[in-house]
């Protein structure tokens, strides 16, 4: 950041302000998330959300989350309204803590 702005008046720049991006990436929690199309007609939607769940769960542990520490955060339901079989497009993220 420069020392002096046009238009204003006073800049007050932490010590620490160079390294203050690294203190909100440590803080942050690991995620994962998949998506894929599932058919209710064949499955329930109970059943159907639990796959994609899994699946996110699994690469959120990839990326180096703890697996107890891992929750739901996110689901996206999309109908899929040309399909004939009641196709919908589930999408999933979950985060947890950085081991």
């Amino acid at each position: 950041m420069p020392n002096t702005i046009r238009g204003v008046s006073n800049i007050v720049q932490s010590e620490y302000s160079g390294v203050a991006n690294a203190i909100g990436a440590f803080i942050a929690q690991i995620s994962g998330q998949y998506e894929q199309i599932y058919i209710y007609s064949r499955e329930p939607c109970e059943d159907s959300l639990k796959d994609p769940q899994d699946k996110a769960m699994k690469q959120a542990i990839l990326a180096g989350a703890l697996s107890e520490t891992i929750q739901l955060v996110e689901v996206e339901e999309t109908a899929l309204a040309y399909h004939p079989e009641n196709a919908t497009r589930l999408k999933v993220e979950v985060v947890g803590k950085m081991k």
